[in-house]
């Protein structure tokens, strides 16, 4: 134990003496065509891969909470044929529409007084992920 505090006390002491030089080629790396795209991705990746029993732990809760406000969804409708498709969709519609309009509304008042730039992507990739979600049953 006293080793690790050593070399943690020692790395740090290194990134702190040589900071400027750290940031210079974090700038250098950022500059070059694709990292901005390839390391999130990496780190993604990573993340996904390293933790894989929590991610499927929490897609699967995602999953059975979409579930539930479709079969409560399909309990409300006053019909039964096509109710679990109509209970999709609007499920869908509100997983995908809600969390970006109130994303926006806390943007605009909070931050900048003007629209997020990168509201339609963020609609899109919640989509797609909810999409998905409900593919597998």
């Amino acid at each position: 134990m006293f080793f690790t505090l050593v070399l943690l006390v020692l790395s740090a002491a290194i990134v702190v003496f040589f900071s400027e030089e750290f940031a210079e080629f974090i700038k250098k790396l950022a500059k070059i065509p694709g990292v901005k795209l390839f390391v999130p991705l990496f780190i993604a990746s990573w993340f996904v891969i390293y933790f894989e029993y929590w991610v499927g732990l929490v897609l699967f809760y995602v999953h059975r909470w979409i579930e539930f406000d479709i079969q409560l969804l399909m309990d409300i409708l006053p019909f039964e044929w096509g109710a679990r498709k109509t209970a999709q969709i609007i499920n869908l519609s509100l997983m995908t529409v809600a969390p970006v309009i109130l994303f926006d509304w806390f943007y605009k008042r909070k931050h900048h007084h003007r629209p997020f730039t990168y509201i339609r992507l963020l609609f899109i990739v919640l989509f797609i992920f909810f999409s998905l979600l409900m593919l597998v049953v």
